[in-house]
């Protein structure tokens, strides 16, 4: 009876909720015009942007709204990795001329420094929950951290002038590139790095998706995908100056003379935002929310979220999971489809920050239970 009634409601969970393809509506929120870098939370929800200045500019809604933070001590974001946001916002790292990396752990209103050296134009890409953070300057070396940079060290590889860095969910698997040469992976949070085995290129950007089976890089004329960990890669000519995609790999935007974007894992590209010379751009987990740094200001594309539901048995209970989204969802139950009685699940979703999904376990019961996720 009860392998019958997990059967069941599995089938129910799966045909209520589905996920689906979307367009997004574009919008700019900020007309600062000097902005150089920029990182978002994997729900869209906390942005940072820095400055070759001395200012950090924090959203904590999306882009609406946007205030000065008060480091004040140089920040400068001279590459398009001069930011990094932790999948909650409550870890972001920042970049400082001559003065190491900087941490906020309350959305910017105030900063520590970390343990990485002092230097310029670094780059920097950090796990999930913000501990495993990677950090590298153009002809220098790169380091690791794996407790949001109290500590440091400095990886096997030599100098080099890395373009572009980015670190899976986790952090175990993480990526970057050479100007004119290599791209190179890291499967333990950033200590040693591999080749993957291109010919030379002159390299742009980077981006790995949220569980590290998803690459893309750019140069100027080119963009290179592959869904399999690099070993295999498609390729077209919508190159640019920045790639980004989401937590699994099926959204993905491209920035250079246009921004495009596309919902097929890279296989069909689309337009629809104006001309806006785009500096970099950042992307939601469930690929929702999309952050263009332009030379006018800052754009956001938004989309309609649809996360799946997914259900497996665990132990006694019903295990219920779903992509981390821009839109805040609630799981719900009902014992007739026929009634309007739906009522939020008592237990309260948890992120899980390895694979960015919200967790929650409910038990199982031999009555008849329905269950879907409704927007709040």
């Amino acid at each position: 009876m009860r392998s019958k009634l997990l059967e069941l409601v599995l089938f129910v969970a799966l045909i209520v909720i589905v996920a689906s393809g979307f367009a997004h509506t574009w919008e700019q929120t900020n007309t600062t015009n000097d902005y150089l870098a920029i990182s978002m939370s994997a729900d869209g929800r906390i942005l940072c942007a820095v400055t070759s200045g001395d200012r950090v500019g924090i959203s904590t809604n999306s882009g609406k709204n946007w205030f000065t933070s008060p480091i004040g001590l140089g920040i400068g974001g001279l590459a398009p990795n001069g930011a990094a946001v932790s999948a909650d916002g409550t870890k972001i790292h920042a970049v400082v001329l001559a003065q190491s990396t900087w941490l906020s752990t309350n959305q910017g209103l105030t900063w520590q420094q970390t343990g990485f050296p002092a230097t310029a134009s670094w780059r920097i890409a950090c796990s999930a929950d913000g501990t495993k953070v990677i950090a590298s300057s153009w002809n220098g070396p790169i380091c690791f951290s794996t407790n949001s940079g109290a500590n440091c060290y400095t990886s096997s590889v030599p100098n080099a002038q890395w373009v572009s860095l980015a670190s899976s969910a986790e952090g175990s698997r993480m990526v970057t590139a050479v100007n004119g040469g290599d791209i190179y992976y890291s499967t333990d949070y950033g200590g040693s790095w591999v080749p993957v085995g291109f010919s030379p290129r002159a390299w742009t950007s980077v981006c790995v998706s949220g569980n590290g089976g998803w690459m893309g890089a750019t140069t100027g004329t080119n963009l290179y995908i592959s869904n399999d960990a690099g070993t295999n890669w498609i390729t077209n000519g919508l190159g640019g100056q920045s790639i980004a995609c989401s937590a699994d790999g099926s959204s993905w935007i491209v920035a250079g003379a246009e921004t495009y974007t596309s919902t097929d894992g890279g296989l069909n590209w689309t337009t629809n935002l104006p001309s806006v010379s785009p500096r970099t751009v950042a992307v939601s987990a469930d690929g929702c929310e999309i952050c263009v740094l332009a030379h006018d200001g800052i754009w956001m594309g938004r989309a309609t979220s649809s996360p799946k539901l997914n259900l497996q048995p665990k132990d006694s209970n019903l295990a219920f999971s779903w992509m981390l989204s821009s839109t805040n969802f609630v799981l719900q139950q009902n014992p007739d489809l026929g009634s309007s009685n739906w009522r939020v699940v008592s237990n309260v979703a948890t992120l899980n920050f390895t694979n960015l999904q919200q967790e929650v376990t409910v038990p199982a019961t031999t009555n008849l239970m329905f269950f879907r996720l409704m927007a709040q």
